[in-house]
């Protein structure tokens, strides 16, 4: 029985998740993760970014943000407002990431931010809150242009 700390979870990392990091950055001046999850509620940052860093997602991270440490939860904008204050970047000009639209997508449009959601299931969205749906890392990147240049979302209907 191991008796290190990082050991007693199981993690896994989505397919080419550090493939698209590199690119989303180059094009980007900043970025950070926010975690909420049950996985946050037993662990706070140092973990979540300790298992980031395992499979090479930190290294272009600004933080990571996890709700426990905030005793707040997705969707309180609390969370979304404090990510944007930390990066020093006005909510209008982030694109924030999910793949919740109960949390994700409401906390974010709540904020004020671009909601954009990562759905590689193809599944309907029954809200229509979503500035922009993704089924992938690649596809994502193909919304954001060169740098400093974003292409916006395009109009999409569900």
């Amino acid at each position: 029985m191991s008796t290190n700390w990082y050991d007693s979870w199981t993690w896994a990392k989505a397919p080419s998740n550090s493939l698209s990091v590199g690119p989303l950055v180059a094009r980007s001046a900043s970025s950070a993760t926010t975690r909420s999850a049950t996985d946050s509620i037993r662990f706070g940052e140092p973990v979540i970014r300790h298992e980031l860093a395992r499979h090479g997602l930190t290294d272009h991270l600004a933080f990571v943000m996890v709700s426990s440490d905030y005793s707040v939860r997705k969707p309180n904008v609390l969370l979304y407002e404090t990510a944007a204050a930390r990066l020093n970047v006005k909510a209008g000009d982030i694109w924030f990431v999910g793949d919740r639209l109960d949390t994700d997508v409401t906390g974010a449009k709540a904020a004020g931010m671009t909601a954009v959601w990562f759905n590689p299931q193809g599944r309907a969205n029954p809200l229509s809150d979503v500035d922009l749906a993704v089924s992938g890392w690649a596809d994502l990147v193909g919304h954001v242009g060169p740098p400093g240049v974003v292409n916006g979302p395009p109009e999409q209907s569900y």
